[in-house]
């Protein structure tokens, strides 16, 4: 009798009317051990089995929540083993857990915390403790899951590009592909050098599945050449990469200040791609009143405001980049060879001509985009000008442009809201608050 009243004192229990059906035959007791009534053993299927004590969870997660799980341990009398009575629930618990922290950690790298700061605002916000490397693994565990994702649908043109890093103050090289027409970003990966042969073999390589049917490219007229040889597609030379030139053409003869006259000049040769015909006329007309006035600082104060309010009525109208057709081209070609006179802006001329067949390929092929706006805009979302410079190691730096690939094709979406981690957590902490 005596033996009956110490099993019922060590098996006060508190009661859960809430508990799974699966685990009606199981246990909690007010000290927050979970065991199994009348166990057989899982190695002889034995029922002479006794309670053997029990082993504490030791996840650092679960004890910084204020929770103390013990796992009742038997022993089988007839085989001498012994086996323990896991908490199903836990489990669950924990992986979701798991995978909450690593969404949070992935997502708030992304953003720009560093992994001591992500580590802080999770202690901060959720109540749990981790290191700089834990937040950096589970980080990486999200970064490695998507790795071999690919972007299966495309247009079959691809903007191509490459934005230079660095890399412990060494120069690196990032090479982008992405979908001219959908935008989304087929490759995204680190080079050793800036040159023809690895670009194309890249290329070769990443839209190997795809159905090509042209390129978008920067860059100098040799890689044009060599891709087009190599794919025998048609390839257009970015116009507003072309436009970038001119401009640095006239900063670097004449510096930052320019005069009324070479403005005008510069509008010209830009006027050649996209209709600038306001900017000119303008320009003509302070070029006519500095001759009587002789007041040109007025003058270019007056343009750069004049400029200022027509870039904000062609973004509000969308109407900022307007093409030309190839016979507009040829004529506003023409008319500045007639006005353009420096050593400098000939030479930019012949290379324009020069280029001619490239340069005018999104007007032969339908479908194919005059810019690479595309991946620059990809580079101004991803890496920052000042972000693309902080790398300490060359893994870093590809994990972080995986990242930036999942982000911007938008694979990554959260599976574990906090809601469902509170819920868990409450039925936990009835059961098991130490």
């Amino acid at each position: 009798m005596k033996q009956i009243i110490e099993v019922q004192e060590r098996l006060q229990t508190q009661s859960f009317k809430n508990l799974p059906q699966e685990l009606q035959r199981f246990l909690i007791t007010a000290k927050g051990k979970y065991m199994q009534l009348n166990p057989n053993c899982p190695h002889c299927e034995s029922i002479n089995v006794v309670q053997n004590g029990y082993y504490e969870c030791e996840s650092q997660l679960i004890k910084s929540l204020g929770l103390s799980i013990k796992h009742g341990h038997c022993l089988c009398k007839t085989c001498g083993k012994t086996f323990s009575t896991k908490y199903p629930e836990l489990e669950k618990f924990l992986n979701d857990l798991h995978r909450f922290l690593a969404e949070n950690c992935f997502r708030l790298f992304v953003r720009g915390l560093s992994f001591g700061a992500i580590a802080e605002y999770i202690k901060e916000h959720f109540g749990m403790s981790i290191t700089d490397e834990t937040a950096r693994q589970y980080y990486k565990e999200i970064v490695l899951e998507y790795k071999d994702e690919k972007s299966l649908q495309t247009s079959g043109f691809f903007c191509v590009d490459c934005q230079h890093m660095k890399v412990n103050g060494e120069k690196s090289y990032r090479l982008s592909i992405i979908d001219a027409k959908t935008k989304a970003c087929i490759a995204d990966v680190v080079i050793d050098a800036e040159n023809n042969m690895q670009i194309i073999n890249r290329l070769r390589l990443h839209l190997l599945p795809y159905k090509i049917k042209g390129f978008i490219v920067d860059g100098k007229l040799g890689l044009v050449v060599d891709i087009k040889k190599e794919f025998n597609v048609p390839v257009q030379r970015c116009i507003f990469h072309i436009q970038q030139l001119i401009v640095k053409d006239y900063i670097k003869k004449y510096g930052k200040a320019l005069s009324l006259l070479q403005l005008r000049n510069m509008y010209m040769l830009l006027s050649i791609f996209a209709d600038h015909d306001s900017e000119i006329q303008f320009l003509n007309r302070k070029i006519d009143e500095k001759v009587i006035k002789q007041d040109e600082k007025k003058g270019l104060e007056e343009f750069y405001e004049f400029r200022k309010s027509l870039k904000k009525y062609r973004r509000k109208e969308e109407r900022y980049l307007i093409p030309r057709n190839e016979q507009e081209m040829k004529e506003k070609l023409a008319k500045a060879k007639l006005f353009i006179t420096e050593k400098h802006e000939k030479s930019r001329i012949e290379k324009i001509e020069k280029e001619w067949e490239y340069i005018t390929q999104f007007l032969h092929v339908e479908g194919l985009p005059a810019t690479n706006n595309n991946v620059e805009h990809y580079y101004s979302k991803t890496l920052t000008k000042t972000e693309k410079k902080r790398f300490r190691g060359i893994e870093a730096l590809k994990e972080k442009i995986t990242a930036c690939k999942i982000v911007y094709n938008k694979w990554f979406k959260p599976t574990i809201s906090l809601q469902d981690i509170l819920q868990k957590y409450a039925k936990l902490f009835l059961y098991f608050s130490a």
